[in-house]
């Protein structure tokens, strides 16, 4: 995984190229079932992150994963709630029908897709941004 010049800038632009670049991860580790690049841009505090790890690791241990990188970012905004070290991100996402297949291609799950926002807090640590908190505020 490369992470893009622009997310490794410790600015407000900087914080928001990392937080699009974090839901792109996460379409693509449910579509591999492979966690490793998403647990590598999240904080260990961050619950969600965690979550949204633990789903591909089970997608994986069932042989199963999404058809698809069903999530799309359309646009991220720096949101005026200041944090320490960082910055609060609305990240809006199209999350496009989708289905879960198993090793054999049968459709486990379907997903219709929907508008999204989540909000999304990233802090500078010692090795640039990480995610340290991730809320679903709109669907």
């Amino acid at each position: 995984m490369t992470i893009p010049a622009a997310a490794k800038q410790r600015t407000p632009d900087g914080a928001k190229a990392f937080a699009s670049f974090y839901y792109e991860v996460l379409s693509d580790s449910q579509y591999r079932a492979d966690s490793s690049s998403l647990r590598s841009l999240s904080a260990a505090s961050c619950v969600a992150c965690q979550a949204f790890a633990k789903k591909a690791d089970e997608m994986k241990r069932r042989g199963h994963h999404v058809d698809s990188r069903s999530l799309n970012v359309d646009d991220a905004v720096v949101t005026p709630t200041t944090v320490r070290n960082g910055f609060v991100i609305d990240v809006l996402a199209d999350d496009r029908p989708s289905k879960v297949v198993d090793a054999t291609g049968s459709v486990v799950s379907t997903s219709q897709g929907a508008k999204l926002t989540f909000r999304t807090q990233v802090v500078w640590t010692s090795t640039g941004w990480k995610v340290a908190d991730s809320k679903l505020v709109k669907s």
